[in-house]
C-alpha cells in the first residue's frame, strides 16, 4: 500500500509510465529474453563441446577470453542500467504531457495554445528518442565487441587445428 503522499508528489506521467512499462515487460520482453537465453546457452554449450573435441587445447585460449568477456559484460551492465533509467525518465514527461493535454483540451483551445503544446510534445519525444538511441547504441557496442571476440576465438581454433593437422602430416 502506497501512502497518499506518494500520489501527491509523484507526477502522473511517471506513475503511468511505470505501469505501462511493467506490463509491456511482462507481455513481451520476458518471454523473448528467456527464449534468447536458452538459445544462446545451447549454442555456447554445443560450440564449446565441438571445439573441445576438435582441438582440446583450445581451453588454453578460451579461459582468458572468458575473463575478457566477463569484463566487457560488467562495463556494459553498468552503462545499460543507467541508460535504462534515463530512458524511463525521458518517457515519463510524454505520458504526463499527454494526460494533462487531454484533460485540459477545452482550455488549450480557448487560449490557442495548440502550437506551444505541440512543440513541447515534439521536444519530449525528441528527448525520449535520444535516450532510446543511446540505449540501442550501447547494445550495439556490446554486440560488436562480443562478435569480434567470438570471431577471433573461432579463427584461433581453426588455425590451431590446421597446425595440428600439418604437424601430424609431417610426422606421417
Amino acid at each position: 500500500k502506497a501512502p497518499v503522499k506518494f500520489f501527491d508528489v509523484t507526477p502522473v506521467g511517471r506513475i503511468v509510465n511505470r505501469f505501462t512499462s511493467d506490463i509491456s515487460s511482462i507481455d513481451q520482453s520476458v518471454i523473448y529474453q528467456w527464449s534468447a537465453l536458452s538459445d544462446q546457452l545451447m549454442t555456447t554449450v554445443v560450440g564449446l563441446a565441438i571445439s573441445s573435441l576438435a582441438t582440446p587445447f583450445i581451453w588454453v585460449a578460451a579461459v582468458p577470453v572468458f575473463f575478457i568477456f566477463w569484463n566487457i559484460q560488467q562495463m556494459y551492465r553498468e552503462s545499460a542500467r543507467e541508460l535504462k533509467r534515463l530512458t524511463s525518465i525521458a518517457r515519463s514527461p510524454i505520458f504526463a504531457h499527454f494526460n494533462e493535454t487531454v484533460t485540459s483540451l477545452t482550455t488549450v483551445r480557448a487560449f490557442a495554445q495548440q502550437q506551444r503544446l505541440t512543440h513541447k510534445n515534439h521536444k519530449n519525444n525528441d528527448d525520449f528518442g535520444r535516450a532510446m538511441l543511446s540505449q540501442n547504441m550501447c547494445m550495439r557496442w556490446l554486440s560488436i565487441r562480443l562478435n569480434s571476440m567470438s570471431t577471433g576465438l573461432s579463427a584461433l581454433c581453426v588455425a590451431a587445428r590446421r597446425a595440428v593437422h600439418s604437424a601430424e602430416d609431417m610426422l606421417n
